[in-house]
């Protein structure tokens, strides 16, 4: 094929089982762009018109015959596609970069028909770093992978890292795998999903060549990330380089869904055949008389994190089944912490567990390590629990596992719900009773600054979508209750000014629509409740007009925040004739962001432009 004003064009192909216009999906479908570094290679699959035979293809882009442009006299990018029966490559166990060196000597015949040949033997050992362990884990997320900053690149390497990526995989992949050993920066619509590239497009997983030796990290997602865990074992990874991979064995076609990943990687991780020795489960004799059961119940939290650690999910199970004993024990205070804490130093809560047995699994450790109703103290000791140095979130079974505990504090609910990306309260009967509700907990002192921050932002949101519903009287009475939230946003942004203040305009608009009059800064300044901070007589600046701000600094002195160097706390209005001085100097250290504020809009109301 070549590349043509008009898309591409088959100058010839087979007339065999696959026909022209099966080469012209495969192709265009896995374009990769306009190359300038030639040549190339593209992979995709495609099945028959009856779905009864699946076979890959392999593309090479290479520069054209000299001779041959295309209308508007720039060079053509040729195109020579070769389409595999996949079962061929599967019984073969042919590498990609094998494929490649057979399939450029062939030249193409004038005339249609099938070229016979035969494909190379199985692949030598391939030689694994740890970013090639890292794309194999995200692959299984479905998510395209883009490598950047491999420009140095030749075909070769760019190939032999395809081959050792997916070495790490069950073969069966290969039957759905899209890649490409480069793609256009200009191009963003291919769906290749494994790809180099010299620049990002957004939604992919990007890793960088400059990674290889330091790219051990584990990815954030749960599945790569417990595939990464199953793959690090030393033992393992020896038979995997090795010229008799057991992942070979694993053919059968598999695509990329979520659906289908599980399944495969639940018949994997169950595999016989395993290099660590499967040891029975120690203790099977009930607790002695006499023995307190918290002692065996720290025991099985110790067991179950060796067994998770030492990678032997298929005892897990039984461990689980032990503990599920203890879920209805009698706990003390004492007790819970005890257990806390071997979560903790064990990171139980982080070690990698099938989803088959995760949901079970985290439901009893909330039972026997935590209050029935999970309050927001229990919250964050289980977020200490769960967290890490890298500060990863929870794993979404155990925020499941959260979700649907019997009893759940309302501001947990929204820090679960948010991180499960869920609709927040969608289920919730009364609007103007959850807008009360949010705005009382996004005023909550106690709350973490990072939980503070995600409660206020879920609350605005609300505010904002269910904007034509509310009742502005409840909402600004609601919102006077706790100072308009400036004193939450004092504290949940500090430093950050601008912040504050956009954040408090944007409140005012919601509480006061339309122009906020006089009457409207009366009755937010005349009963301030919390105090006003310098966000919030700033916001008031920003939003009244110029002879209101006037008469705010006339009015309600006592309000206006104090010089710099003071601290930013709230101070209570009362209204008075006396003027505010303001400072000569608006760029001197004793101004205030407050002050520069109101000083702007005296000028503006005089007729002063600055």
């Amino acid at each position: 094929m070549e590349s043509r004003d008009a898309g591409y064009r088959v100058l010839r192909c087979s007339d065999s089982v696959l026909a022209e216009d099966n080469f012209e999906y495969v192709i265009n479908r896995y374009f990769p762009g306009m190359l300038d570094d030639l040549p190339q290679v593209t992979l995709g699959w495609l099945a028959s018109r009856d779905g009864g035979q699946q076979y890959i293809a392999l593309a090479i882009h290479e520069d054209p015959e000299r001779s041959r442009h295309d209308p508007g006299d720039s060079q053509a990018l040729s195109t020579r596609c070769f389409v595999v029966p996949y079962p061929v490559i599967a019984t073969t166990i042919a590498s990609y970069q094998g494929m490649y060196e057979m399939f450029q000597k062939l030249p193409l015949p004038d005339r249609g028909g099938t070229i016979l040949t035969q494909l190379p033997g199985s692949a030598a050992e391939v030689s694994i770093d740890p970013l090639a362990m890292r794309v194999a884990a995200l692959l299984l997320t479905c998510r395209p992978v883009c490598i950047l900053g491999a420009d140095h690149l030749g075909l070769g390497e760019r190939l032999r890292f395809m081959d050792s990526v997916m070495s790490l995989l069950p073969y069966g992949l290969r039957s759905r795998l899209s890649a490409s050993t480069l793609t256009s920066s200009l191009f963003w619509e291919h769906k290749f999903r494994l790809f180099f590239a010299s620049a990002e497009r957004g939604g992919d997983h990007v890793v960088r060549w400059s990674e290889r030796d330091g790219g051990a990290a584990r990815p954030g997602d749960e599945v790569a990330a417990t595939y990464m865990e199953w793959l690090a074992n030393a033992n393992r990874l020896a038979m995997l380089t090795g010229s008799a991979n057991p992942l070979t064995a694993f053919t059968e076609p598999v695509g990329f869904h979520p659906g289908e990943i599980k399944s495969m990687l639940e018949s994997l991780y169950a595999a016989p055949g395993t290099p660590e020795q499967s040891r029975p489960y120690p203790d099977d004799r009930p607790v002695p008389a006499g023995q307190d059961p918290a002692q065996g119940v720290e025991a099985l939290l110790v067991d179950c994190a060796d067994r998770l650690l030492g990678d032997s999910p298929q005892l897990i199970s039984a461990a689980i089944e032990k503990l599920s004993v203890h879920r209805y024990d009698q706990v003390t205070p004492a007790q819970r912490q005890r257990y806390q804490e071997i979560i903790k130093d064990r990171q139980l809560l982080r070690l990698p567990i099938r989803n088959a047995e995760a949901l079970d699994f985290y439901k009893i450790i909330l039972q026997l390590a935590f209050e029935t109703q999970l309050s927001y103290p229990d919250y964050c000791r289980l977020e200490d629990c769960a967290g890490d140095e890298q500060g990863h979130p929870m794993r979404t079974p155990l925020l499941q596992a959260v979700r649907n505990a019997p009893q759940l504090d309302f501001r947990v609910l929204l820090l679960v719900l948010k991180a499960l990306g869920d609709q927040v309260l969608d289920a919730e009967p009364d609007d103007q009773m959850r807008s009360s509700l949010l705005i009382e907990s996004a005023a909550d002192q106690e709350l973490r600054s990072e939980h503070g921050r995600i409660i206020y932002q879920i609350t605005v949101r609300h505010l904002e979508k269910q904007a034509d519903q509310l009742d502005r009287r409840v909402l600004r009475e609601d919102l006077r209750r706790f100072g308009y939230l400036a004193p939450a946003l004092h504290r949940l942004y500090p430093g950050e000014f601008d912040v504050q203040r956009t954040e408090l305009c944007r409140l005012l608009r919601l509480a006061y629509p339309g122009s906020l009059d006089w009457s409207a800064i009366q009755d937010i300044l005349g009963d301030q409740r919390s105090g006003v901070t310098h966000a919030l007589w700033a916001a008031l600046m920003s939003t009244a007009r110029p002879e209101d701000a006037q008469r705010m600094e006339q009015a309600f002195p006592a309000a206006m925040p104090g010089p710099a160097g003071t601290t930013d706390s709230p101070r209570r209005p009362s209204p008075s004739r006396s003027r505010l001085q303001i400072p000569r100097d608006p760029l001197s250290a004793d101004v205030n962001p407050a002050t520069t504020v109101a000083r702007l809009f005296r000028r503006r109301a005089d007729g002063d432009q600055e």
